[in-house]
């Protein structure tokens, strides 16, 4: 099934399955880059998921209400802000490293999101 991207002001998210991919960041060093954004959605597309990208970051709820989070840190000591407690998610966290969208697809798939 090939996936196209909707940009819609829309609150509603479309047919499950559906992944929430939580791009915003409060600072320019900590933003994942756009190809990597890119190359995770389509491996989720492929994978049969439609991507929903809100404005705003809801990365420590989603964890706590049991969502599978793969949490990017690219500019931010993650030992301040990971995610804690959360059994469905996992930190990709190596200073001054950005993780590939490999990676959060194996993280993704170590949290059961798929």
């Amino acid at each position: 099934m090939k996936r196209i991207l909707i940009v819609s002001r829309s609150v509603t998210p479309p047919a499950p399955p559906y992944a929430v991919l939580l791009h915003g960041s409060s600072r320019r060093d900590k933003l994942w880059s756009e190809a990597a954004w890119t190359e995770l959605g389509r491996a989720l597309g492929a994978r049969g998921l439609a991507c929903v990208l809100p404005w705003g970051s809801l990365t420590h709820l989603a964890a706590a209400l049991g969502r599978p989070v793969a949490a990017i840190y690219c500019g931010t000591d993650a030992n301040l802000t990971r995610v804690f407690g959360a059994p469905r998610a996992k930190n990709l966290e190596e200073p001054g490293d950005n993780p590939s969208p490999k990676e959060a697809l194996q993280a993704l798939e170590s949290v059961g999101a798929f």
